[in-house]
């Protein structure tokens, strides 16, 4: 006696009776059969999709694990394998057939149906020739729809661009995975749009040449470059350049970098001639000439005789001739771009040594080109701010 008259029995086995046999001070004897449910231990798992997309009625109800021997039944029918459901709210039940309370189990649930799947894309067009800058605007996207952007209708999704180069795009919109709930390889429901990105039109230019086939190194005024165009532009404003190499290796631009002739000066091997023209803010074009040189220059037969400090220069930079000069000396400085920034011609003189004022220059590296009659020596100035 527990002193309430009361006990608790546990771990009976299913479906064998306990006899409970009870004894008191007096030896007096009391016997009781407890007659235990008739049922195993219910175990039951199920999982469900929503339907892929409107108007396909394919939603699943699958049963992952019921103990043998239980019934299910959905909706109070008996649950039939591999079926596909419409929209709707479902109750499935799992039980051993002795009405034990323990033994049952019950869950309500309901199988969505996605909204129509829609989409509407716009897009811009190209701005300007080769700036691959299209836009594409998706729009009236429809509830739990996910899209993807294909070229063609092929390869990579580029969603995630904010750009797009001339060409036709594919913008599929199907349901959203996560919506779907499953991993079921199928062909949802799709929408589509197409959006035609088109290349801006360019305007293709010729650099044309003052001389035949080379340079002329004695006939200066024949080295001159002009640009024609193909259409019309109206108030053209252009921009001149040379390659670093070139001007290490003496070519030098004559004319303004903004004049519509660009008259030049040879160096040594090759040089490569951009111009960049823009009419009032709207798309550049740019026009290259690449031209090889007959000339001779350089140091060898040029004047090898100055210095150049300080160097890298602040302010200041000193030429020193070490000597007086015997011949007449021109001095040029010119920027990366090709462009003269200083010009200096000297006449025979007593002075040695001349002085230039970089201050007002931007930090940058400079080429000196030294010329007298016996040639060109280029140098390199590095001015430090």
């Amino acid at each position: 006696d527990n002193g309430a008259n009361s006990w608790t029995v546990s771990n009976i086995p299913n479906g064998v009776n306990a006899n409970i046999e009870v004894t008191n001070d007096n030896n007096c004897k009391s016997t009781v059969e407890i007659e235990a449910p008739d049922c195993g231990c219910l175990e039951f798992e199920f999982s469900w999709t929503n339907i892929t997309c409107e108007g396909e009625n394919d939603g699943t109800i699958t049963i992952d694990f019921v103990t043998p021997g239980a019934t299910v039944l959905l909706n109070g029918q008996p649950f039939v394998e591999g079926q596909l459901y419409p929209p709707g709210e479902y109750t499935i039940e799992a039980f051993f057939n002795n009405n034990e309370p323990d033994c049952y189990f019950s869950e309500t649930f309901e199988i969505l149906e996605p909204p129509a799947v829609t989409v509407q894309a716009s897009g811009t067009d190209e701005t300007c020739y080769d700036a691959n800058d299209g836009t594409i605007t998706v729009f009236g996207l429809s509830e739990n729809a996910c899209y993807v952007i294909l070229k063609n209708g092929t390869g990579p999704d580029l969603s995630n661009q904010d750009f797009f180069e001339p060409g036709i795009y594919f913008i599929i919109a199907t349901v959203c995975d996560d919506f779907i709930n499953d991993t079921r390889v199928i062909d949802p429901c799709e929408a589509l749009a197409v959006v035609n990105i088109k290349a801006a039109k360019g305007n293709p230019c010729d650099i044309l040449t003052g001389y035949i086939t080379y340079p002329d190194c004695d006939t200066p005024e024949l080295n001159y470059l002009t640009i024609s165009l193909q259409q019309n532009v109206n108030n053209p404003q252009c921009n001149w350049e040379l390659d670093a190499t070139a001007i290490a290796n003496g070519w030098s631009l004559i004319s303004p970098p903004d004049s519509p002739v660009m008259y030049f000066e040879p160096g040594e091997g090759k040089a490569t001639f951009t111009a960049t023209l823009s009419n009032d803010g709207a798309c550049d074009q740019v026009c290259k000439i690449y031209a090889k040189s007959p000339c001779e220059t350089g140091p060898k037969k040029g004047m090898e005789s100055f210095t150049l400090y300080p160097n890298p220069v602040k302010d200041v930079l000193t030429v020193d001739f070490k000597k007086e000069l015997t011949e007449d000396t021109r001095i040029e400085i010119y920027d990366l771009l090709g462009n003269t920034v200083y010009t200096n011609r000297l006449n025979k003189t007593e002075k040695s040594n001349v002085n230039i004022d970089f201050s007002n220059f931007p930090g940058n590296v400079y080429y000196m080109k030294v010329t007298d009659k016996n040639g060109t020596t280029i140098k390199k100035v590095l001015l430090d701010k």
